[in-house]
């Protein structure tokens, strides 16, 4: 049976907490034996300041995700990590 696709969703704000648009959001996954692998995210056409990935899991364990958000200007907006099995 074929593993079912993880949606990562990342929703990015300014410093006022309005969504940011233009952002670039990258997404590091790592697998169970510890390789990694990154992978953009795309912007959300409905919803400003939303992003998001596709990943199919390919064998079964627990595996990590870290989101990193650069604003337009080049400077670090903030990372998020977050894990399932």
């Amino acid at each position: 049976t074929a593993n079912p696709a993880v949606e990562l969703s990342v929703r990015v704000a300014d410093g006022e907490y309005l969504p940011l648009d233009n952002a670039t959001v990258s997404v590091k996954v790592t697998k169970p034996n510890r390789e990694e692998l990154t992978l953009p995210a795309e912007p959300d056409a409905r919803e400003a300041g939303a992003y998001s990935v596709r990943f199919v899991p390919r064998e079964p364990g627990a595996y990590r995700a870290v989101a990193t958000v650069t604003a337009p200007d080049g400077s670090a907006v903030g990372r998020r990590e977050v894990g399932w099995c």
